[in-house]
Parts: C-alpha cells; structure tokens; sequence
C-alpha cells in the first residue's frame, strides 16, 4: 500500500502533489493562489467560489475549509463551507457548520434557507418550515423560500394553505407553476388553467409554466387548446427536450397524424434510441400498418419501462393485427394490470378472448368496456361543461355558468368542486340562500373542504350569526391547518366579540403560516394597538407595510402608532 503525505494547510491550493495515487491538484490562477496564499478567509473563498463555477467541487470543498480555518468567527465561511458540503451530499456536516454561521449570525437568509432544505430530506418537515419563515422574515420577498413552503405544502396534500400562501407570492415562475399545481391537484382545474394562461400570456419566455398548463389541458382532452399554447414555444426552443417530446405527444392524441409524422421523425433521428423516441416511433409507425416494425420499436421500449400502460396496451393491438392471439392477450392483461380504468384495454382484450373461443372471459371484458365506456362518457360531458361555465363565468355571465354547473351535478352529484364552483357564480348573482345550500352540499360531499367551510363563515356573518361564522371557520383551520384567511378571519370574529387574546393569537397564526398576507399583520398589529402594545403593533404595521407599501390602511395604523394613543380596529 502506498501512502501520500499531507501537506501543510494551505499548501493544496498552492502546490501539486506527487503521489500517484493522488487526485487530481487544485490548479487556480496564480492572483487567486496568491490570495489564498496571504491566509485570509476571503481570499479562500474567491478560490472556492473560483472552484465551484468550473464544477471542481471537491478542490471548492477544500477551499472553503480552509475559509474556516483562517476565521473561525467568520459567518459567512462557515456557510461557504456548509453550502458546499450540502451539494457534495454530505448534509449532517453541513447542518453544523450553517448552524455555527446562525450561531455568529442570525440574520443569513441562505443559511436559513439551506437548513430548511437539510432538514425537509430528513423528515423534519416542521423544523424545515421553520427555517424558511425566518427566511422570509428576513426577506419577505424570497422567492426560494415561498417556492419550498409551498411545495411542502403541496406534497402534505394541503392544497388549501398552498393557494393561500401563493395569492400573495411575487410575480415569479417557480411561484406561478405552484399555484397551477396546487390548483390542479385540489381539482380545481378551471382555475388552474385560467390563472395559468394568464400568467403565460404575461411571460410568453416561463416555458415550465406554459408546460404545466399544457399537461393540465391534456388532462382534460382539450388537446387543440394544448397544441396551440405550446406551439409557439416549441418553435423557440428546439433544442429543448421536454416540451418537444410533449407537443409531440399532444399532437399524436390529437389524431393529428399529418402534423405528427414528419415531426416524430425529426424527434426520434435525434432521439433514437430513448424510451420516448423508441414509443412514439412505434405508436405511429402501428397506425400506418407498419407492425413489424412498430413491434420491434414498442418492444424496445417496453425493455426501457415495462410498466409503461401504452406501450404495453399498443405491443397487445400490433400482436393481435399480427394474429399472434396468445401474446397479444399477455401483453394486453398487463396493461389492465398496469391501469384497467381505460375503456379501449377491455375491447382490445375482448376481442382477443373471443378470437381464443374464450367467450365467457370475452363477455366479462365487453362488460368492463361498457361500464367504462359510460363513466368516460360522464366523464368527457363534465369536462366540456367545466370548461364553458369557467368561460361563461370569466365573461360576467353568472347565470349561464351556475346553468352549466347544474348541469354537471346531475351528471355527477357529489362532485364537490362543482357544488363550490356553482356556489361562486350563485354569489356573483347575490342568491345566498342558493349559495350557502351549494356549499353545505360541497362540504357534505367532501367533508374537509376548507375553502367551502371558509366561504360558510363569510355568508353567516353577512346573515348575523356570529355563532354558525366561527364554527365555519374553525372547520376550516381543522381542515387545513395552515389556511391563513381563515385565521384571520376568525381571529376578527373574536375581536369583534371582545375576545382581543385568542383574536390575536390567531392573527399570530395566520402570519406565521402566510408572513406576506398584509390583512393579517394589520389585523395584528390592530389588535396590539388596542392593548397599548404600541412597540410590537408598530412593527407588525411596519411588516405590512414592507410587504405592500402603497397599504393606506397599514400607512394610516402606522401613522396613528408614534404618539402612544390607542387606535381603533380597522
């Protein structure tokens, strides 16, 4: 065995060492060695940093332990060195040194930023949220920060305090896409795609977003509208992998064969062998009747991604056109395995049991088929209306968007989006009585919808009844504990009703769950005020202000504040 002898500290950046078995030598210009060489903490950093940018993260590493080492007081090595060492997959280390840097200085934001990363991949989802609020404290507009609490959010399926949190995000990608996500997933997808397209039509260069909407689109078969809002981007970006091979499946499920053909043969020649390339060229090549050779290609992807339902439910139709029975009904059985919710596996299967002189199994198939066949029939109807009433409603016509909801409840009665979609446009018209029976539907249908038990609270109180208001919206918080309009709406409740401790522990709540919702730290700082706790209100108003700046409401409290004179609630 041969050993390699340390060098000196410092002596890495500056000398090459000999040993054979050595790694690679930190090589830098010689100004940044000289740098390093005068034993200052900045000096390894620039080094470090000079590192990093060239993707030498190991030589960057040593650097930055160096940083450490020339000043161990230094805030901001330590989070070098503890960054460094987080993109290098050691995360314990770097947990200590970004806590050694909060430790000299609280005031970090990536260092807060960082940890919250740390400790969401451990598991400690509370401790992670609790890094990114102080990060945005610190900086109310922090994008990073607001785009992991969300996904947070989204991933604990808290839909409700997502959107929340996102109403009130600044105008950034990583925050639009979110919002459509959360959205989608809480199956408000009109609204997904509305606020979407929107924002696509504002920042034609957010390419993910367009994507996003794009998928949601295809989602709900509305390929033509997919095809056209991808359309332009796809001629922008060619070199683009993603929303190449995505237009490119639009296009193929829009039956649009004359479009997809020559484009697919440009996508597969310089993707030739990927799993995408491989499925779409045999998907096509199947529809022309050209089956040998569209086995042979859905057979090579089906060795990238056995579990893959269309390549599987395609290898099944080619094998039957080719009179291979027996295999065409194995590879068929393991696409309704895969997903058995598709009407067309069951006749392909059907059709190949019958074709056996299996007829009792072919009858159960053509059984599935036709349930299936109607549910997707229930299901297409209720996706052209979604859309026409979210269209009606966008153009100031209630009325015919609560006609289409209707319409969609008989299809589908305990759909409870669409007893709050009809309760909204019920509430454009004024008829609350209307409204609030379509929200007790919604929440008798879904019993944890949070938006539906808030949007409760707000027609008690306009009924006068206080008692029935804070039970809505204690329902709601119980539903999503980290809905902030519901926090601050029952936090206004209880200090309408003198109850100025529990409101303001609310207000409290509500802030810390959305540090950029302005109405709550008003409230709060309000509710401060009353107690003649001028010091705190006065940063609470100074919060809003920060978040929203033109504020009159906040400006005013503020104003108010100064002279130690209680204010009165907004």
């Amino acid at each position: 065995m041969r050993l390699c002898r340390t060098f000196a500290a410092g002596a890495v950046f500056v000398l090459s060492l000999t040993c054979s078995a050595q790694k690679p030598p930190c090589e830098a210009p010689a100004a940044l060695r000289a740098q390093a060489r005068s034993g200052s903490a900045d000096g390894y950093g620039a080094l470090g940093e000079w590192y990093h940018a060239r993707g030498n993260d190991r030589c960057a590493l040593l650097a930055y332990r160096e940083a450490v080492r020339a000043a161990p007081a230094s805030a901001p090595a330590h989070i070098w060195l503890g960054l460094a060492l987080l993109s290098s997959g050691q995360g314990g280390e770097a947990a200590s040194e970004l806590r050694r840097a909060l430790a000299l200085d609280g005031s970090r934001k990536e260092a807060h930023l960082a940890l919250g990363v740390i400790e969401h991949d451990r598991g400690n989802t509370a401790e992670a949220l609790a890094q990114w609020e102080v990060a945005l404290v610190l900086d109310p507009g922090s994008v990073q920060a607001l785009d992991w609490i969300a996904k947070t959010r989204i991933e604990a399926r808290q839909f409700a305090a997502a959107i929340d949190l996102l109403r009130t995000a600044p105008e950034a990608e990583d925050l639009q896409v979110d919002r459509v996500v959360a959205y989608s997933m809480a199956s408000f997808f009109e609204e997904a795609v509305n606020f979407g397209t929107k924002e696509v039509a504002l920042h034609p260069d957010w390419l993910r977003l367009r994507m996003a909407v794009a998928t949601i689109l295809v989602q709900r078969n509305r390929y033509q509208e997919a095809v056209a809002l991808l359309e332009p981007a796809v001629q922008a970006n060619q070199d683009n992998y993603d929303i190449q091979l995505l237009y490119l499946r639009v296009l193929v499920l829009n039956g649009d064969l004359e479009a997809a053909k020559p484009f697919a043969a440009e996508f597969t020649k310089k993707h030739p062998n990927t799993f995408d390339g491989l499925y779409l060229r045999g998907l096509l090549e199947r529809k022309d009747g050209d089956l040998e050779q569209a086995l042979k290609d859905l057979s090579a992807a089906a060795e990238l991604e056995p579990a893959h339902y269309d390549v599987r439910y395609n290898l099944g139709v080619t094998l039957a056109k080719l009179q291979r029975p027996a295999e065409a009904k194995s590879q068929l059985q393991r696409a309704e395995k895969i997903d058995g919710s598709s009407p067309d596996v069951h006749f392909q299967l059907a059709r190949v049991l019958r074709a056996s002189g299996e007829a009792v199994a072919a009858k159960q198939q053509m059984d599935l088929y036709e349930e299936k066949l109607r549910s997707r029939a229930v299901h297409d109807q209720v996706v052209s209306l979604a859309a026409q009433a979210a269209q009606r409603l966008a153009a100031g016509d209630a009325a015919a968007a609560a006609e289409a909801e209707k319409e969609i409840l008989k299809l589908s009665p305990d759909d409870a989006v669409h007893c709050y979609d009809l309760a909204l446009a019920l509430d454009q018209l004024g008829d609350l009585a209307a409204e609030r029976a379509a929200l007790e539907r919604a929440v008798a249908a879904q019993p944890d919808f949070a938006v539906a038990y808030n949007q409760l609270g707000y027609l008690a109180i306009r009924a006068g009844d206080d008692t029935a208001a804070e039970r809505f919206f204690r329902r709601a918080i119980a539903s999503a504990p980290q809905y902030a309009e519901a926090e601050s709406n029952l936090g206004s409740l209880l200090a309408k009703q003198g109850k100025d401790v529990e409101a303001e522990g609310h207000f409290r709540t509500a802030v810390a769950a959305n540090p950029r919702y302005t109405d709550a730290w008003i409230n709060l700082a309000a509710s401060l005020a009353s107690r003649s706790e001028f010091a705190e209100a006065r940063s609470a108003a100074e919060r809003a202000l920060k978040i929203e700046p033109a504020n009159a409401d906040a400006a005013t409290l503020l104003a108010m504040l100064p002279g130690g004179n209680p204010v009165q609630r907004p």
